[in-house]
């Protein structure tokens, strides 16, 4: 683990400290990402919970907090017990080795918002899936790959869409191109999906 791993005070001063001054109302939230840990190097739950703790704890508090934790076996009661005592929201990541993203939602208290309400998805890459795999399948990132993006993903990024939207919320999507080939197509596609009506026609716009 490096020796930075979880510096509350060094996070604080050389990160959250001037990007507030620099980016001022701009700022729209911050993501913290815990990489995957393979089965060898895993810190327990229990643990990875206390750290992270240890860390909100100390560090500059913020209502547009979130976590990424790329581990599902991390995902986890002790951790939900932690990010909603500090208010910090769930990213719901659709990568390799996680469950997918309704399996993190109906996870006893998964899928939490940060304490301004807001919600992230990131879709990263197809599940089972490496970096290198997709890479060398989505370059140049100018089209879409035939059989990577699953029609699963997009049915399941909708349902959160369309829940936080009625709940009043906000969410933000990150889209990276590896999960489908062309990040923007995704997006449209989501789009589509998002605005269709019940019978898959196109919701018309009020006059």
């Amino acid at each position: 683990m490096y020796p930075s791993y979880l510096d509350a005070e060094l996070y604080t001063d050389r990160f959250y400290a001037p990007a507030r001054e620099i980016l001022g109302g701009t700022l729209q939230g911050l993501i913290f990402e815990q990489g995957y840990q393979r089965r060898d190097e895993q810190h327990s739950p229990e643990q990875t919970a206390e750290e992270w703790d240890r860390f909100f704890e100390a560090a500059a508090p913020d209502p547009r907090r979130h976590l990424e934790i790329r581990t599902g076996r991390l995902l986890s009661d002790p951790l939900f017990r932690v990010l909603r005592k500090h208010g910090v929201g769930q990213v719901l990541s659709h990568w390799t080795w996680l469950p997918s993203l309704r399996s993190q939602i109906e996870k006893p208290a998964g899928g939490l918002p940060s304490e301004d309400g807001s919600q992230v998805i990131r879709l990263v890459t197809p599940r089972g899936k490496t970096y290198e795999e997709t890479y060398a399948a989505a370059h140049p990132f100018d089209a879409m790959v035939e059989g990577m993006l699953h029609d699963s993903t997009v049915e399941e990024t909708v349902e959160i869409i369309r829940g936080v939207v009625q709940q009043g919320g906000r969410l933000y999507l990150f889209i990276n191109n590896r999960a489908g080939g062309n990040a923007p197509l995704i997006a449209q596609r989501i789009a589509r999906e998002f605005t269709a009506g019940e019978d898959g026609s196109p919701r018309s716009n009020p006059a």
